[in-house]
């Protein structure tokens, strides 16, 4: 086995660690997730010095990614709590390396690595399953939220925010009976993660998908969807986090649930951002400082308010990835 093959088998098996692993979101996740990319670049690294050869793929993104790292860089250097700054750039780092492993994949490489991206979210996909009819061996943020093998459903909703519309994609392609299985269990699963906001983008995404399917196709494929959207409206209206009642009592609790708690949330933390890229525009706070940045930003508590509450109980990140850079790195960043 070559040099270039263990770097593409490390990526491969990072891919599949990132979800599995509880989405790197834990100590231990995320140090075996840095050392599989470590290494793995590592091993790319020494090929590519025994070849003597260091050219990079001319792809726009991937030059955009390298320019983003450069800047967060510059970032660092002004930012008031450099450790936090250096953690935060590690993880870009880490990522703009798997972009780079990933460019360099042969074709075969690619192929095993779809697929064990796709054998990675049927296990994800059955485990939230399980975990909605009551299976629960792992540690969940919300246990009436399907979270997978993550610890916070919002941090599992972003990641089938990616994989869904992958599928679907490949779904149009050639209609197997598999991959649109796969589909519908990992749907149900964003619907039982109650992420609100990522059920919006994952459908504006598929809606882009959708536009470069064939009319006869997108007929059929939005029949289906109609009728899951369907099911999936049954779901959301007897849910666990709703009470006890009568429909229309738990459909405007849902309702009110949505638009004073997690939409209200939402707007506060964006007031804070709005401010806090006024202040910081240039170069933002620094990379990974956004926490303890955003408590200046609040607005005075509000005893008995429940979004106050949440607000200033701890809020570690922007609810949105723009804000998230504009923020930590300035316009320039998000550019």
């Amino acid at each position: 086995m070559t040099l270039q093959s263990i770097s593409a088998v490390l990526l491969i098996a990072a891919t599949a660690f990132a979800g599995l692993g509880g989405g790197a979101i834990e100590a231990g996740a995320l140090l075996g997730l840095r050392w599989l990319t470590l290494l793995s670049s590592l091993a790319w690294c020494v090929y590519n010095i025994r070849l003597g050869t260091w050219q990079l793929p001319a792809k726009p993104v991937l030059w955009a990614a390298l320019a983003w790292l450069v800047w967060a860089i510059v970032t660092l250097f002004f930012s008031p709590y450099l450790f936090a700054g250096l953690q935060s750039v590690s993880h870009m780092l880490l990522g703009v390396m798997a972009m780079i492993l990933a460019s360099q994949l042969q074709a075969q490489q690619r192929t095993w690595l779809y697929i064990t991206l796709l054998w990675t979210a049927a296990f994800m996909g059955c485990f939230g399953l399980l975990q909605a009819l009551g299976f629960r061996p792992t540690p969940m943020f919300v246990p009436e939220r399907v979270s997978s093998t993550y610890f916070n459903s919002n941090h599992y909703s972003g990641w089938l925010d990616v994989i869904i519309p992958l599928l679907a994609w490949h779904w149009l392609k050639n209609r197997s009976f598999g991959l649109g299985l796969l589909g519908i269990i990992l749907v149900i699963n964003l619907a039982l993660s109650f992420s609100w906001a990522a059920i919006a983008i994952t459908l504006a995404v598929l809606w882009l998908v959708l536009r470069t399917a064939k009319r006869q196709m997108i007929q059929q494929v939005l029949g289906g969807s109609s009728a899951l959207l369907v099911v999936l409206g049954l779901l959301f209206l007897f849910s666990p986090q709703l009470a006890v009642g009568s429909l229309p009592t738990r459909a405007s609790q849902f309702f009110n649930q949505f638009v004073q708690v997690s939409l209200g949330t939402r707007l506060e933390v964006f007031r804070g951002n709005v401010a806090m890229v006024g202040d910081y525009p240039i170069v933002g706070v620094g990379p990974g400082n956004f926490p303890r940045a955003f408590p200046q930003y609040r607005t005075p508590q509000n005893k008995g308010d429940i979004v106050s509450a949440t607000t200033h109980f701890f809020v570690n990140y922007a609810h949105n990835d723009y804000f998230q850079i504009a923020t930590e790195q300035g316009i320039p960043g998000v550019l």
